[in-house]
């Protein structure tokens, strides 16, 4: 983000065009802090007025719009669409107190263990063949897809240990178990609430947070 308070006042008393797209850039804004104010489980009952973006543009703005670009830099290093990692950054945030950064982590770590699982033969590999999923069948996935599967799977585990030890293995932190344990059904209802809340973010949010 490259916003000032020097552009921003030139933005306001510019055309119309320039004050649509303050208009639109201050929306973007509002949608970056409700992914975050999801994470600090505080998003119910806000609203924001126009003042309060405003406000919130000057005095916030290029930290959010930072905060939009790494989530879509982490996103693209993995391959995956920024909407579908921004709903998982800000879900395990909430869920687990993980930052954007550990996230992206994780789930380096798990393609990377995925990959080579055969080959050093995992304990992940062999835990999840217990309950009929192959690393190989995960290998088709993005990491997204691959997390939901993993989900599923550890809830088909009946020990707590082995639960633990799988995830650790794969994503690098026992903290990811917790969210993991109900299954990908449970996993997607948490995903659609930080869409339903207005915290999950698009390419376009990407692209305007780029030009600004």
């Amino acid at each position: 983000g490259r916003i000032s308070t020097d552009v921003l006042t030139k933005a306001v008393r510019a055309q119309e065009s320039e004050i649509k797209k303050l208009s639109g850039t201050a929306n973007l804004v509002s949608k970056a802090f409700k992914g975050w104010q999801l994470a600090a489980g505080t998003i119910a009952g806000v609203s924001f007025g126009v003042n309060r973006i405003m406000s919130t543009v000057i005095a916030g703005g290029r930290a959010e719009m930072q905060k939009i670009d790494a989530i879509g830099d982490a996103a693209e290093k993995l391959s995956i669409p920024i909407e579908q990692f921004s709903k998982i950054a800000a879900a395990a945030n909430y869920d687990i107190d993980l930052t954007t950064d550990i996230v992206a982590g994780s789930l380096q770590q798990m393609v990377g263990v995925i990959q080579k699982a055969e080959a050093v033969f995992a304990k992940s590999e062999r835990l999840l063949a217990r309950v009929g999923v192959t690393t190989k069948q995960l290998k088709g996935l993005n990491p997204a897809e691959q997390l939901m599967k993993i989900a599923d799977a550890i809830a088909l585990m009946p020990d707590s240990n082995e639960q633990l030890a799988t995830t650790v293995e794969l994503l690098g932190d026992g903290k990811w178990v917790s969210m993991l344990r109900e299954g990908g059904d449970a996993l997607e209802r948490k995903l659609g609430l930080v869409t339903d809340l207005g915290g999950a973010l698009t390419e376009e949010d990407k692209r305007q947070a780029d030009i600004l």
